[in-house]
């Protein structure tokens, strides 16, 4: 589309004006009468024609300088584009620069907070190390220690065990004796020893007195300890009394032996042992009843197991090598 002016798009329908006279005398076309012609609108007479070549000169001249819509807009697209384009440089520019400066920045301060937390860590280590080096130390001397300590300890229990041993050796222990009220157990020791054909005298018997359950919930009657002059007479206790229950089989040793009046009761003798040994014969005995061996017995504070008549006696040391029995 062409912007050109009002004026010279209409130079060419201003026609010109004559006047009644010239008009006249114009001859008439293809006739030869003296009838006046009409000027028509539109028609133009060689002075329009030469005006309107004059026009049409003006105009080409004018168009050469005239700007169209479509090349304006190119233009100016242009412009912006080539605008913009400069305006996105800057901006990326800017921005790049921008971003280098504050991960230059970053970089530097995660340096610098790296480093000291490497030396942190480092002095951390080293004194890591050193604590684990005294702490070993510390270690290595409780470990001696300890040892030493072990080492003390069960020669300790040796002695405690041996000096309760020697302390029991002149003890008997005699169990289920029915318990009455004002009992004499002296007399009852007495008529036990015309039983067993034993001659004690007053003086060989330096105590008689029934001790504490180490069970209370246990319904069999306390104990009695029998203290004797020396281990000797102890054993010849025992001695009489096995030989006494071989003989009377049917009638073994009971309570009528001893002038308990009411239900007979059988009597059992026993060396007097250390609490430790009679849990571990205890268990021996439970032990022994599963895997059908056919004798336990406890001599001199130690326990023995006998398989049957011809196997030997094995000596129960502890609870691991009862533990170990097939």
């Amino acid at each position: 589309m062409t912007l050109v002016m009002y004026k010279d798009n209409y130079i060419d329908k201003r026609l010109p004006w004559y006047c009644h006279k010239c008009t006249t005398n114009v001859p008439a076309r293809r006739r030869n009468d003296a009838t006046p012609i009409r000027n028509s609108f539109g028609k133009q007479s060689p002075i329009s024609t030469a005006v309107t070549a004059g026009s049409s000169a003006s105009k080409t001249s004018q168009d050469a300088n005239t700007i169209t819509f479509d090349r304006f807009s190119a233009l100016l697209e242009a412009k912006l584009d080539q605008k913009l384009d400069s305006i996105r440089t800057t901006i990326t520019q800017d921005i790049t620069s921008a971003v280098v400066r504050e991960m230059n920045s970053a970089i530097e301060k995660l340096k610098i907070e790296f480093t000291h937390t490497t030396d942190f860590l480092a002095q951390e280590q080293v004194d890591l190390k050193k604590d684990i080096k005294e702490a070993n130390a510390r270690i290595k001397a409780i470990e001696s220690e300890n040892s030493a300590l072990k080492s003390d300890l069960l020669s300790s229990n040796r002695r405690l065990a041996a000096l309760e041993k020697t302390s029991r050796s002149h003890n008997l222990e005699i169990h289920c004796v029915p318990e009455k009220r004002a009992e004499n157990l002296l007399s009852q020791m007495k008529n036990m020893c015309d039983h067993l054909g034993i001659s004690v005298s007053d003086n060989e018997i330096c105590s008689v007195r029934r001790v504490a359950k180490m069970n209370e919930a246990s319904d069999r009657p306390r104990n009695i300890l029998l203290t004797l002059s020396s281990e000797r007479q102890r054993d010849n206790f025992i001695s009489a009394y096995r030989r006494f229950n071989r003989s009377n089989g049917s009638n073994p040793l009971n309570s009528t032996h001893l002038g308990i009046q009411g239900d007979s009761k059988q009597i059992y003798l026993a060396e007097h042992m250390s609490p430790e040994c009679k849990e571990l014969h205890a268990a021996t005995r439970k032990k022994a009843k599963s895997l059908s061996y056919k004798y336990v017995w406890a001599k001199y504070g130690r326990v023995y197991v006998r398989k049957n008549d011809v196997t030997p006696p094995l000596y129960i040391k502890d609870m691991d090598f009862l533990n170990s029995l097939v």
